[in-house]
């Protein structure tokens, strides 16, 4: 390829000589020299007949094998999203009023990792749950046509003395179902959908450690009555429910919700 110095430098923006041009194109592997006549560089590609170019040969290193839970928890978005519900992404940190207060939550402060010198008050501790994160979303896209599905699959982190670096970490899913009624139906059948992926007996009797069973709870974030804790192999696992008309109040959510919170690490 026969390429004048003036075209090379009018395309980078810049005044280079040719021995520069020369030394930065052999640089990048290209074969490059001066023509005859001093004006123009020529640029070699060098082909080999008897190479056959862009054939890869795979090698899967054991070092770069995927961790299971990252790999079940792309199945598990998967699953959720063909479901209909569309992944959001929030913030691990958050401030005391959105995980606790704002939840009517009094209780598991003290497991909380808080931020040293946070930013602002939106910054002040890690989150212990996922349910702040999606709720705030859930009001931030109040304007779209309704049912809001939306889902989150995140980290939290819990203070935890056992562990050398003095907390730890867990994966959660959690998922909204928002519309004029409060859909809760729809997320017993998300669970649902989500143990029999797992290959979980369905539903057994209450204490039954063969699968997973439902039994009632009494969590200030959603209406008495009408709401559930998960337990599978016999142990608790997550909670869904009827979202309080109050927690919906302080987010500024001005539709009914139904919210389900799971620990997936549960299921490995």
């Amino acid at each position: 390829m026969d390429v004048s110095l003036s075209y090379i430098n009018r395309k980078i923006g810049l005044s280079l000589g040719a021995d520069e041009v020369i030394g930065l194109l052999k640089k990048m592997q290209l074969g490059a020299e001066l023509s005859a006549s001093g004006r123009t560089i020529l640029l070699y590609l060098y082909l080999q007949p008897e190479v056959t170019f862009f054939t890869l040969v795979m090698t899967k290193f054991a070092s770069l094998k995927p961790h299971t839970l990252n790999e079940f928890s792309d199945l598990l978005r998967s699953e959720v999203a063909m479901k209909g519900y569309t992944e959001v992404l929030n913030f691990m940190l958050c401030s005391w009023r959105e995980n606790f207060d704002m939840l009517n939550h009094q209780d598991g402060k003290s497991e909380a990792v808080v931020v040293g010198n946070p930013l602002s008050s939106d910054f002040e501790i890690v989150q212990t749950r996922l349910m702040p994160g999606v709720l705030k979303a859930g009001a931030h896209n109040q304007h779209h046509p309704k049912p809001i599905k939306i889902f989150e699959l995140g980290g939290i982190m819990l203070l935890d003395k056992k562990n050398d670096v003095g907390s730890t970490n867990r994966r959660q899913l959690a998922a909204l179902y928002g519309d004029k009624s409060s859909g809760l139906q729809f997320i017993h059948w998300l669970v649902n959908k989500i143990m029999r992926m797992i290959g979980a007996v369905l539903l057994v009797p209450i204490g039954d450690n063969t699968g997973y069973y439902l039994k009632h709870s009494k969590e200030p974030e959603f209406l008495p009555g009408v709401q559930a804790s998960i337990y599978y192999i016999g142990k608790r696992i997550g909670t869904f429910g009827i979202v309080h008309p109050e927690v919906l109040k302080n987010f500024g959510i001005r539709y009914a919700c139904s919210f389900v919170e799971l620990n997936i690490e549960s299921f490995l």
